[in-house]
């Protein structure tokens, strides 16, 4: 037997209406912070930029640059807003592991790169990196590491002159 109302329940009695939950407990707060990043880091590059010559687009100026890089990154801060405020998807969980491990990376062929050389802290690098993603195995890990310290060596040491040493004692 049908109900005589479409929102009663079994017995007949209105059911409560769905609960509404408040627009921002869906809002990815993370990529709010990102946007506003963005935003903050383009304003910066605008302010440094009005500071120096922005010439024109025959002939630029140092400030030409910064000036339309932050201009750009502004853009893609609210066109990430409103993205954000558009959507209704839940952020996604933060991917902790690579996260993690790519910035370890980066902290250790920073720390690396000048006390040992460039093939040891790239070789470092790929390696920390790799360790963020489950899915590679030891092999292919020292291949790409073997294959990115000869890349790095050829382009930066050989090619652009960098005056970086490819492995220091």
């Amino acid at each position: 037997m049908s109900s005589p109302h479409p929102s009663s329940g079994a017995n007949g009695a209105a059911s409560a209406p769905p609960r509404q939950t408040p627009v921002t407990a869906s809002l990815n707060r993370g990529e709010i912070v990102v946007a506003v990043c963005f935003f903050l880091l383009g304003g910066a590059l605008i302010a440094i930029a009005s500071g120096y010559s922005i010439g024109s687009l025959r002939r630029m100026g140092p400030g030409y640059f910064p000036l339309v890089l932050g201009g750009l990154l502004c853009a893609v801060a609210v066109a990430l807003l409103v993205e954000v405020l558009r959507s209704r998807n839940p952020a996604p969980p933060l991917p902790w592991r690579p996260f993690t491990m790519v910035s370890l990376g980066i902290l250790c062929f920073a720390f690396l790169i000048e006390r040992l050389g460039m093939v040891p802290a790239v070789i470092a690098l790929v390696i920390l990196s790799a360790l963020g993603d489950r899915t590679l195995g030891p092999l292919a890990i020292g291949a790409i590491a073997l294959v990115m310290s000869v890349v790095s060596v050829l382009l930066f040491i050989t090619a652009l002159g960098i005056p970086l040493a490819a492995f220091k004692g």
